[in-house]
């Protein structure tokens, strides 16, 4: 009994130092599998975004700034990116900067951080807004979608243009709502939409967006 006691007692001995090896080794691994995605994720937005500046050298400078932009705003990296990435055509298309892009896609993105809306609703508002830039007019279902998942940014385009959310609604009947138009009124209310983003409280779930987003930028510089 006693003999059986103890090999019972060296068995777990032995499970015990496997566990311990085994969980230094995934400590290990785990951050070398982790750069490893996110270097072939940085190559292929990185391309995507060289696509659009014809640059190299710009679209790191776009990269880096947009990784900036995520953690000041407290937002993943991919959502900043695939923004930009859908923003950035279309304001090329109305003669518009990488940096006004990178501005555009900023105050779509604080708009929704400041609303507290829901990950699903900032997204579809973001994909409908890119949308309407593109086919040079808000209106419609991607109008919609704005006042629906997005007030804020609705309500700071209303605030550009000197008008109310209700007179927005009809002027996007109208067709009045050009993407000029639109993305002029919405760049002119940044100072103040970065004042209302700073007033909102940051949480665990931040801290965090905030760390990996941190981890991105490390990412491209190594």
């Amino acid at each position: 009994m006693a003999r059986a006691g103890g090999m019972l007692a060296s068995v777990m001995g032995l499970v015990a130092t496997a566990s311990v090896a085994m969980g230094a080794a995934l400590a290990v691994a785990a951050p070398a599998i982790y750069f490893s995605h996110a270097t072939e994720a940085a190559q292929v937005t990185l391309a995507r975004i060289n696509g659009i500046t014809g640059s190299l050298t710009e679209s790191r400078k776009v990269y880096a700034g947009l990784v900036d932009d995520a953690i000041r705003l407290r937002v993943t990296v991919d959502g900043t990116l695939s923004g930009y990435t859908r923003i950035a055509g279309a304001v090329a298309e109305l003669g518009g900067t990488a940096t006004q892009a990178r501005q555009i896609n900023e105050i779509v993105l604080a708009t929704a951080k400041a609303s507290g809306i829901a990950a699903d609703e900032a997204a579809a508002a973001a994909r409908q807004f890119a949308q309407a830039l593109g086919s040079g007019v808000l209106q419609g279902d991607e109008l919609r979608s704005i006042m629906e998942n997005n007030q804020e940014l609705a309500r700071q385009l209303a605030r550009g243009l000197n008008v109310s959310v209700s007179e927005l609604r009809k002027m996007g009947a109208e067709g009045a709502l050009t993407a000029d138009i639109v993305a002029n009124a919405l760049l002119g209310r940044l100072p103040e939409i970065r004042a209302k983003l700073a007033d909102v409280p940051l949480t665990s779930a931040d801290a965090w967006t905030k760390l990996t987003a941190v981890l991105s930028r490390w990412v491209l510089q190594g």
